[in-house]
């Protein structure tokens, strides 16, 4: 009897050893990890993202009490307000496009940019907002967060013919410091009211912080060589008031 189990035995594992899938590389591209978690200040909502070794990222956004989940393909580096009733996060490109721009060695310029994404979670709405370099919230404030975009979509434009320079245009191109320490031009910083939905842009802007309590926020302007009335310093913004306060004015490097 013992024999005959033995051999019943050995034929199950031999057939489940046959089954089993080889491990390849198409395997391991498959394999998934669990990116940032994070649980909302009221306890109600958990969040998680789900990553692949090559392939598209999962952002799951789940209420505890209630089961409702929202999912977002692509979603990662996600966020809740202080006041949990918004989740917001980059989605990335497709992991194909960006394969393919590294393929065909486009310019930084060229390649596809993430998007914003912002979800009400009183409603389940999610807002998109295209080519956003990157979002800050206040540590402890409510209602407001900010986002800076990234400069407009070069890819599909028609390169212009070279413009003669006036010569106002070329001293002021001469102004601009050479190599390493050549300031980029800023992008368009956009603060969103979010209770609200009402927002403000500020052009040209490279840097920026909310205080720790969100009523103000600090930012940094390069100017711009086709527009010598763009500002061109650092600028104190009131979130609550919407008034604005030069703290620095004229070039510089500012962090």
């Amino acid at each position: 009897m013992q024999k005959r189990l033995t051999i019943i035995l050995f034929f199950v594992v031999g057939i489940a050893c046959a089954q089993k899938k080889p491990l390849d590389h198409s395997v391991y591209d498959k394999w998934e990890s669990i990116g940032t978690k994070q649980l909302s200040n009221n306890g109600t909502w958990a969040m998680y993202s789900v990553l692949q070794q090559e392939g598209d990222a999962q952002l799951y956004i789940t209420n505890i009490k209630t089961n409702a989940k929202i999912n977002v393909p692509r979603g990662m580096n996600s966020q809740f307000s202080n006041d949990s009733k918004f989740a917001v996060f980059n989605i990335r490109p497709l992991n194909k496009d960006l394969r393919q721009a590294k393929i065909k060695k486009r310019k930084p310029d060229e390649t596809p940019k993430d998007s914003l994404g912002i979800a009400n979670l009183t409603t389940n709405a999610i807002t998109k907002v295209p080519r956003v370099k990157s979002f800050k919230f206040p540590e402890e404030g409510n209602g407001f967060m900010a986002y800076l975009t990234e400069k407009p979509d070069t890819a599909k434009k028609t390169p212009a013919k070279p413009v003669e320079k006036k010569d106002a245009e070329m001293d002021f191109a001469d102004d601009e410091p050479a190599g390493k320490g050549k300031t980029e031009e800023g992008t368009d910083l956009i603060v969103k009211n979010l209770l609200t939905g009402i927002d403000k842009t500020y052009k040209y802007v490279t840097d920026y912080s909310f205080s720790k309590d969100g009523k103000q926020l600090v930012f940094a302007c390069s100017g711009s060589k086709k527009d010598k009335t763009a500002p061109q310093g650092v600028f104190l913004l009131n979130t609550e008031k919407g008034t604005l306060k030069t703290l620095i004015k004229g070039k510089g490097s500012f962090k």
